[in-house]
């Protein structure tokens, strides 16, 4: 069993975004097909990821990194305007 993550990119419009967990799951062909989870970029499918779970949790984090790193910013930004 091989887990790896993946993308697929077409240019359309951004228009959102979703998430979705996809169970692990056998195919007709007798293969095991690992859980993963989809992000896509718009409703037309604009753009769309297929994460393992490790990669997953990987991102989680960073973004989570990076989020608290924005928010620090923004807050030092708002104070400094009101100084």
């Amino acid at each position: 069993m091989i887990a790896m993550s993946w993308m697929d990119l077409r240019v359309h419009s951004y228009d959102g975004i979703e998430a979705e967990y996809v169970a692990a799951h056998g195919t007709e062909y007798g293969s095991w097909i690992p859980a993963y989870i989809t992000v896509e970029l718009g409703k037309d499918h604009a753009a769309m990821m297929g994460l393992s779970i490790e990669d997953a949790r990987v991102l989680l984090e960073r973004l989570t990194r990076i989020l608290m790193l924005h928010d620090s910013v923004e807050h030092l930004a708002a104070e400094k305007a009101v100084a």
